[in-house]
Formats: C-alpha cells, sequence, structure tokens
C-alpha cells in the first residue's frame, strides 16, 4: 500500500485496508468526492477502470495533477531548488516563514501558482498541515524541530508519484463542490462508487 506523500492529517494511510475491503469492486468507475491527500484513489487505482479525485481545495488539485504530469526528476529538482534558496530545514523556522511570505502575495492566482512551493510549504510546516485561510493565504506555522522534507518523506514522494504518473491515463483530477461533482456524474452512477469521507457537515 501506498502512503501519502504530504504526511497530510486525517490522511486514511492506516485505515486503508478497512475501507479498501468494503469497496464495490464490480464497478468500472471510482470518484474519490474528498479526496484530500489522494491516497485512497491512488491505492484504488487498479481496481477500476476510471478513477476520479476531487477535492475543493484548488492548491491541493493542483498539487495532485503536477504529481500525476511530471516526471519525478523534473519534480524533485524543482523541489530542491526551493530547499536550497531558502535553506529550509528542521531547524530554520526563518526560511520557511520566508518562503509562506513569498508564496502568499500572490493567493489567488492560480496562474502563478507553484506546486512545487507549496509542496514544500506543506512538508515544513507544523504537522504538515495544510490550511489557505479567507484571504487565500498558506497560515500555518512553522514546523520548527519536527518537520521537514526528509528522506522517509523523499521515498513516499517518489512512490505515490510513480503511481500517479503511471496511471495518468486513467486518473482524472477535479477542483468541484461535491454538489456539482455527483450532478455532473448522473449519467455513470449506476457503475460508480463514490467515496466520500467529507471534512465537513
Amino acid at each position: 500500500m501506498l502512503e501519502n506523500c504530504f504526511n497530510y492529517v486525517g490522511s486514511k494511510d492506516r485505515i486503508f485496508p478497512l475501507i479498501d475491503a468494503n469497496l464495490d469492486k464490480t464497478k468500472a468507475n471510482f470518484v474519490d468526492v474528498f479526496c484530500g491527500s489522494g491516497v485512497v484513489g491512488v491505492n484504488e487505482v487498479y481496481n477500476y477502470k476510471n478513477v476520479m479525485l476531487n477535492d475543493a481545495c484548488w492548491q491541493m488539485a493542483e498539487l495532485l495533477k503536477y504529481l500525476r504530469d511530471n516526471e519525478f526528476s523534473k519534480i524533485i529538482e524543482e523541489i530542491e531548488t526551493y530547499i536550497k534558496k531558502y535553506k529550509l530545514s528542521k531547524e530554520n523556522k526563518k526560511g520557511y516563514l520566508d518562503l509562506r511570505e513569498d508564496f502568499n502575495k500572490e493567493p489567488y492566482l492560480q496562474l502563478v501558482f507553484d506546486p512545487a512551493m507549496f509542496y514544500c510549504l506543506i512538508t515544513h510546516s507544523f504537522n504538515y498541515n495544510i490550511h489557505i485561510n479567507s484571504e487565500g493565504k498558506f497560515s500555518v506555522p512553522s514546523g520548527f524541530n519536527r518537520c521537514y522534507f526528509n528522506k522517509n518523506l523523499r521515498a513516499k514522494l517518489e512512490g505515490f508519484q510513480w503511481e500517479l504518473h503511471d496511471n495518468r491515463d486513467k486518473i482524472v483530477i477535479k477542483n468541484e463542490s461535491f454538489e456539482v461533482l455527483v450532478n455532473k456524474a448522473q449519467r455513470i452512477i449506476p457503475n460508480t462508487v463514490f467515496y466520500c469521507d467529507p471534512p465537513y457537515y
């Protein structure tokens, strides 16, 4: 089983075997309505003809697309460029804060969104948390003295990214509200498993 490559709080790594055992594998399509890190959908890619990952957070959707659509060598080079530029480490709180400040300069503009930069924020934030505030800015404090891009996290990233990239022809990534997503999917509902793990009521 692949673990999520963000150390994402709330990810279903630990209980995935229980989830998997209760999914209907006779259907053709699998839709993870609130995908978060995407760990459930990516681990189900061989059990369904088509997999859709959807999340209301457009930044997460863009990051997953970035991992799906690029070679690992390019991704790791861009991540390491940011780590070097900001001197990111477990001990360097200032580097993280400088990175966050630069990232937050134009938070609403998807055209200038940098997924490698976003990934570096996640992997150096407090408890690897992801939080975008009402102004569209990344607002998590530094993960000083505990959170950083270490060898274990790199290995998780490589395995997870390879699975996404290798199956890019059958994995669709969306950024829609669940109401819109389900309404659009009416025609495929009879042959689809909708996995819903909502973060809100």
